[in-house]
């Protein structure tokens, strides 16, 4: 027998093999949920399910495009409980990469993100929320001090042509609007720190916002912001991203509030660590 004739029926183990793993994927997905947000799974074995299911579902997606192009060209007819495990296996996948953000296939080799490499956000209180077993927001304070954390290119200090009291009641309001429980905010003397919860799995990261004023003749400020993981010990970008998307949305509101008094325009530059 060729390995023309052959073609059918080894599509057919595919199959077969495609709708297994996926059927395992749609039902053991949802238990490392439930088990790591009612602490029945510890995050040393919750991390690497996800990771398997990510490679178990980018074969899934790999060998169902297989069968169906070949398939085609065979006239062999799609199987509707393939096309349903591949639909359904996409869901896990984009709830991962949700999760860990969208550049979770470019490693950062660490779970600690900042505007300011060279001067970082100091976080005062954020370590007392932390188990011992979590991750030591000392070890990554000292890997900016040693300087084996490199700048992020998407994310740097932001200069405002704001005061240092209005840029503050922007980002306390931006922080309320992100659904960050804030562990201490203090006006006077600019600072933020809060903990964000992810919605999936309940990662927790801590974040320090800084806000200090520039020189009287400048009548500016400058922000920085940290972002620390407590539990996963490789963060896929996810608190870079957070960062950004910070960011973004905290001068898209200042510019709104400056528009809506009537006043000039604010200025806002990206400079590379603040001093």
């Amino acid at each position: 027998m060729t390995i023309v004739a052959k073609i059918p029926t080894l599509l057919d183990q595919l199959e077969k093999i495609v709708i297994i793993l996926g059927s395992v994927i749609i039902i053991v997905f949802p238990l490392i949920i439930f088990g790591y947000r009612f602490e029945l799974l510890p995050i040393i074995l919750a991390a690497p399910f996800l990771y398997s299911i990510v490679g178990s579902i980018s074969f899934i997606g790999l060998a169902g495009m297989l069968v169906t192009v070949v398939g085609l060209f065979v006239n062999r007819p799609i199987s509707a409980g393939l096309v349903l495990t591949v639909t359904l296996s996409i869901t896990p996948l984009a709830l991962i990469i949700n999760l860990l953000g969208a550049d979770w296939f470019d490693t950062s080799g660490t779970n600690d993100a900042s505007t300011d490499v060279i001067n970082p956000p100091t976080y005062y209180y954020a370590q007392d929320l932390r188990s011992p077993d979590q991750n030591s927001l000392e070890a990554q304070t000292a890997r900016y001090l040693s300087g084996m954390v490199e700048p992020m290119a998407n994310i740097s200090s932001l200069r405002m042509g704001v005061g240092r009291l209005e840029a503050f009641r922007v980002a306390r309001y931006l922080v309320e609007l992100e659904g960050w429980w804030v562990s201490k905010s203090d006006l006077h003397g600019g600072r933020i720190e809060a903990v964000s919860t992810t919605l999936l799995l309940g990662f927790e990261a801590d974040i320090v916002i800084r806000i200090n004023a520039i020189p009287a003749a400048d009548q500016g400020s400058i922000l920085d912001m940290r972002s620390s993981g407590r539990d996963i010990i490789e963060d896929y970008g996810a608190n870079a991203a957070r960062i950004e998307d910070f960011l973004i949305k905290f001068q898209a509101l200042l510019i709104k509030q400056q528009n809506r008094l009537n006043l000039k325009p604010v200025r806002v530059d990206t400079v590379p660590a603040a001093t």
